[in-house]
């Protein structure tokens, strides 16, 4: 057998080691387009029927006047969800659940829903003749319906009284307000049964419904082409910018309603300032915080959802993909996280083993899932 003389075989090795490298390098480069597509290809994820059974809990979360209640407490270790908090005031922000259902029935066609539609709104103007205070989007929802054309004459004029003989706040009242607001809030939270008050059960909320207000001035102005409501809505929207700009408004929650404010005055007046300033909110002050835990909320979902659907931005789908992932994960009393699996969602864990589950957050919620 013949030796191979030492610089032949340097040779052949340096051959060999070219070759690899040259076929590693082209089987790269013929990959690596192929992994990052796939790592930016994202589809939006129907959760359909789980909206479905968390819509099917709301309708069975009613009192004796047949209104819904405000929450109910569920115990882990017995597994149970009997504890209900209600009040005579009600629950002024029932009809964000039928809202929610309402447009969900604008998916499915299901009259079922129409017809719980048609009985709450009923429902709501015998409870509530003078309307409300308070309430979130009062007045965005009302006019949401009666602008969708379902609804008869009788229906359509209910819908408006309720918008117009509820009480809003301006923007005069809203610096007010928020000037005093943490020591309410502080003496809120210390009250046992806060639920008892309207006003201090709203406080405790993860957002404020105040916040919303721009929007039912917007709706108002809709109605009836008052140059005065407009003028409003955009007073109202504009202090409320200038308290996040100053750090007043700062739970991430109240950011992304504002941030909601902005896109329906987009979606309503075609302006395109108001989507710019709605992205700004998002990068500013939403985008930073995407890895906490406490954005997984109804409220910034539904802010990336709008966002998504008004710029059509795979950046505004993954957080919403990300926000509904941990809020079904974490959340939904279902297979995954059984305490009596009845298709709603927990929504405020107090001090162990209480858990509560919220109507309007369960709303709210629906309306982020549905298609």
């Amino acid at each position: 057998m013949k030796k191979i003389s030492l610089p032949v075989v340097v040779t052949v090795m340096c051959l060999m080691v070219s070759l690899v490298l040259g076929l590693f390098w082209i089987n790269r480069e013929k990959q690596s387009p192929i992994k990052t597509d796939t790592a930016e290809k994202i589809t939006r994820t129907d959760y359909s029927d789980v909206a479905r059974k968390t819509l099917d809990w709301i309708d069975k979360q009613r009192n004796d006047d047949s209104w819904y209640i405000l929450e109910r407490g569920c115990n882990f270790e017995e597994k149970t969800c009997d504890t209900v908090w209600d009040s005579e005031e009600g629950n002024k922000d029932g009809l964000i659940a039928t809202w929610a259902r309402f447009n969900y029935y604008q998916q499915t066609k299901d009259s079922a829903d129409l017809e719980i539609v048609k009985s709450d709104i009923n429902k709501f103007y015998e409870k509530y003749p003078e309307g409300v205070d308070n309430a979130l989007w009062i007045c965005k929802i009302t006019y949401d319906m009666y602008a969708s054309g379902l609804f008869d004459e009788e229906i359509n004029n209910k819908l408006k009284d309720i918008c117009f003989e509820s009480e809003l706040m301006d923007s005069d009242g809203l610096s007010d307000y928020w000037s005093k607001r943490s020591d309410r809030v502080f003496e809120a939270m210390k009250m046992e049964a806060v639920w008892n008050d309207w006003e201090n059960y709203r406080l405790i909320g993860s957002f404020d419904g105040v916040l919303g207000i721009a929007d039912d001035w917007l709706s108002r102005y809709l109605w009836i082409n008052n140059d005065g409501y407009l003028k409003e809505a955009e007073d109202y929207l504009s202090l409320q910018n200038g308290l996040i700009l100053s750090g007043e408004i700062n739970e991430i929650d109240n950011i992304c309603l504002t941030g909601l404010s902005y896109l329906d005055f987009f979606k309503k007046l075609n302006e395109s300032k108001y989507l710019t300033r709605a992205t700004e909110i998002y990068n500013e002050y939403v985008e930073q915080e995407l890895d906490e835990i406490l954005i997984k909320t109804p409220v910034c979902g539904l802010f990336s959802k709008t966002l998504f659907k008004s710029t059509g931005s795979d950046v505004f789908l993954r957080e919403l993909e990300s926000n509904n992932k941990i809020l079904i994960r974490t959340g939904f009393d279902g297979d995954n996280v059984s305490v009596v699996n009845d298709g709603a969602f927990f929504t405020q864990v107090l001090t162990k083993p209480i858990t509560l589950k919220s109507v309007e957050t369960n709303a709210l919620i629906v309306e982020l899932l549905r298609d």
